[in-house]
């Protein structure tokens, strides 16, 4: 998971979500919901998940609030 995390580019927000570019809010909730819970760092010791756990959030919040 954390792999495929760093591997989407910061700009391509809704493919690093797993996401369609035309969903509802409430789907950009859940998929930050789940990915949130599997890329925690106190639930996953895989290395880098502190930076994939933080780049997944940034996407998350600029996306509900309007940045993007």
């Amino acid at each position: 998971m954390v792999k495929k995390i760093w591997a989407c580019k910061i700009t391509e927000h809704y493919e690093t979500m797993l996401l369609k570019r035309d969903c509802e809010e409430v789907k950009v909730k859940k998929a930050y919901q789940k990915l949130a819970l599997a890329l925690h760092p106190d639930k996953n010791s895989a290395p880098g998940v502190d930076e994939a756990f933080r780049m997944v959030s940034y996407i998350t919040f600029s996306r509900l609030f309007g940045q993007f």
